[in-house]
């Protein structure tokens, strides 16, 4: 069952006709969506959906082939549809690069998706390395950051955006997913309560998506590996997907900070 709150920031009679000020529109079929962590789980899914509902869909990630098997499936790997991005979201530059070329091939990004995440076995504190702890911290909050600092001046220039943030119900509770996820999953929920509150003035949207367990690849560096009974039962990356063009097709007057899904029966 998924938690939402959503807040109407300004109430009036607003389509998809037109998004941004200036002369250029975004008319429907043609809204633009940037995935970061897209080759595999909830950001392959969310890139899918986007493409099947006319989006013109940039991805990126690190594994250049999945991505191109991606775009090619969906029938999407002419330079109109979509692009895909080779890239190492740890690294400044090359999420920096994904962002300017998106914005140089498709005009403008209308909605960004920060997935990209690290998982590993020995989580516990007794046996967490400073270098493991370097790995999630760069993975799961370094990465949301680049992307952030990357998209924000193309966001204010256009006169708006969404900026969706991929993060994990191991923000809101305790439990055994480890001192370093936590921590990086925590970061997350400041990152975007500091960019919705500085960039809402710039008509930037800032949502944050928080999922329960997902049957992903990043469930199998679990310390004990799910059976494939209890996979059954818990989130597909598709539920998460609809969540995020859920979100991203709310008219720019409507925001939702906050979205939990959880598995039914998990």
């Amino acid at each position: 069952m998924a938690r939402v709150r959503v807040l109407d920031t300004k109430p009036t009679d607003c389509t998809f006709a037109k998004i941004r000020k200036g002369d250029t529109e975004t008319v429907s079929g043609e809204r633009v969506a940037a995935v970061v962590g897209a080759s595999s789980g909830i950001g392959r899914a969310t890139a899918v959906r986007f493409l099947r509902q006319g989006w013109r869909v940039a991805v990126m990630a690190r594994r250049g082939a999945l991505l191109d098997t991606l775009l090619q499936a969906e029938g999407a790997a002419d330079a109109h549809r979509g692009w895909a991005h080779a890239g190492d979201a740890t690294r400044l530059a090359e999420v920096q690069a994904f962002v300017d070329g998106t914005v140089a091939r498709m005009g403008r990004i209308d909605a960004l998706v920060l997935n990209t995440g690290l998982n590993i076995r020995h989580r516990a504190l007794a046996d967490l390395t400073p270098e493991d702890w370097r790995r999630m911290i760069a993975a799961n909050l370094d990465s949301a950051y680049y992307g952030t600092h990357a998209a924000l001046p193309h966001l204010r220039r256009q006169d708006g955006g969404l900026i969706l943030y991929i993060s994990s119900v191991g923000a809101l509770q305790a439990d055994a997913s480890g001192a370093a996820y936590q921590a990086a999953k925590h970061g997350i929920t400041g990152l975007a309560n500091a960019v919705r509150v500085e960039e809402q003035r710039h008509g930037i949207r800032v949502s944050v998506v928080f999922p329960g367990m997902v049957n992903t690849p990043l469930v199998l560096e679990r310390p004990v590996v799910p059976t494939p009974e209890r996979l059954a039962a818990c989130l597909q990356p598709e539920d998460v997907a609809a969540c995020c063009t859920f979100i991203a097709d709310q008219p720019p007057h409507v925001l939702i900070p906050e979205l939990v899904i959880r598995p039914a029966l998990v």
